[in-house]
């Protein structure tokens, strides 16, 4: 199964690694339940530790999250790449929304409907979606 650039495993099941800079990716090919359990253990090991260390961009885990079943898979993997469209609208608009500097994170703050961005200064900005579209989302900052 492949949801859009995710090739999923025999097993429908994924695992969500949540960083604490906001970002998040998955592990998503898995041949059985023994399989993603392994995984998931082990991943829930390292959970406050810095990990990616052999990476130019090492980060520190703070939370991990089992997803099974097709419908539930479709649905987060799709939520990440409407956030990720969002960002690449923001990155398009950045004169308009004041460019702060390399975008290291980012977040959907489904709470307050907003988008977090983090910024290589470490500086967290808000964004409020002013319009959908085709095109994405077009973002407006917060002030």
């Amino acid at each position: 199964m492949k949801v859009g650039n995710y090739q999923i495993g025999r097993y429908h099941g994924i695992i969500k690694k949540t960083y604490e800079d906001g970002s998040w990716d998955y592990e998503t090919s898995f041949s059985d339940s023994s399989d993603i359990a392994e995984s998931y253990y082990a991943i829930c090991e390292c959970k406050g530790e810095l990990v990616g260390i052999g990476t130019d961009h090492p980060k520190v885990l703070k939370s991990v999250e089992l997803i099974r079943g097709k419908e539930n898979i479709i649905k987060e993997l799709e939520e990440k790449k409407l956030v990720e469209q969002a960002v690449y609208q923001h990155l398009q608009n950045d004169e308009d929304l004041g460019f702060k500097g390399e975008v290291v994170g980012y977040q959907l703050d489904r709470e307050n409907e907003c988008l977090l961005i983090k910024y290589e200064n470490g500086e967290t900005w808000q964004y409020r979606c002013i319009d959908c579209g085709a095109d994405g989302m077009l973002y407006k900052l917060v002030e």
